[in-house]
């Protein structure tokens, strides 16, 4: 998991952090906690890693867990080509630890911690993603499976943003992009493959720590700004005038708080 999470990008320093004695709490009560499970939470907190994979706190997970083996007692439709060993019956004794922007589940049962399995949504067959959760994530992340591989590995804590958006904006995809990148303030950027551009049109997240944010762009049409609440307003302020230089214009800036879910625990600010 060391190796792995020094791949990861956090796009602000705050966290929505998960305590020890949660952590703690929670192996307690389930067993051995998949191997690297307790590293990530530690270090990054509750968020959504690459704008795909949620990974669930422990206090979400332990609310939502007979609801989520109800759902799967009720509407299990997947089957095991025999390498996974997984059926109904071993799934309705497993956790969902992650799930994806998709739908797709990432399980483990408590005997076998460090094998986890997918339910993929869009597909009839458990699909194996790894030993331990470092493994399973890089699985996520670039197999090829559920989504195209994803080149930029990003985090984003559940806390609170200033979000500035654009629809329609006018302007073309690459002219945007460059306006941005010519402030000299973008970090790393993702660009979406060959495939998944002829399928659903370019899309371009950018990274902007000198305002503890991102930007994502779908198409020139859906354009998303967020930051630290406590940027620059002077950034921002050159961010939009250079977004308007090429015709377009971004809304306001609007405060969104942090998720206030009962499982979330404390959030970060």
């Amino acid at each position: 998991m060391e190796e792995l999470l020094a791949r990861i990008h956090p796009v602000t320093t705050r966290r929505a952090p998960v305590s020890t004695e949660s952590l703690a709490r929670f192996e307690a009560a389930w067993g051995r906690l998949p191997s690297g499970y307790r590293e990530l939470m530690a270090e990054l907190g509750v968020g959504t890693l690459t704008g795909w994979v949620r990974v669930y706190s422990p206090e979400r997970i332990a609310a939502e867990r007979d609801e989520w083996r109800a759902r799967i007692g009720e509407y299990w439709f997947w089957s095991d080509d025999g390498d996974t060993g997984l059926d109904q019956s071993r799934a309705l004794e497993c956790t969902c630890f992650a799930d994806t922007i998709g739908g797709d589940e990432l399980i483990a049962h408590p005997d076998d911690p460090d094998s986890l399995f997918v339910l993929p949504r869009n597909h009839d067959q458990v699909m194996r993603a790894g030993a331990g959760l470092a493994e399973a994530l890089t699985w996520l992340h670039e197999s090829g499976r559920l989504t195209a591989p994803l080149q930029l590995w990003y985090f984003e804590p559940w806390v609170s943003w200033t979000r500035l958006d654009a629809a329609g904006t006018g302007a073309e995809h690459d002219e945007i992009v460059a306006a941005v990148e010519g402030l000299g303030i973008v970090e790393y950027r993702a660009d979406a493959g060959e495939e998944e551009e002829e399928e659903d049109g370019p899309f371009t997240t950018l990274l902007l720590p000198s305002i503890g944010g991102l930007l994502t762009l779908h198409d020139a049409s859906t354009l998303r700004l967020s930051c630290d609440p406590g940027a620059d307003p002077r950034l921002l302020q050159k961010i939009q005038q250079a977004l308007a230089g090429v015709g377009c214009t971004v809304g306001q800036p609007r405060q969104e708080p942090a998720p206030s879910y009962p499982w979330l625990g404390e959030a970060g600010g």
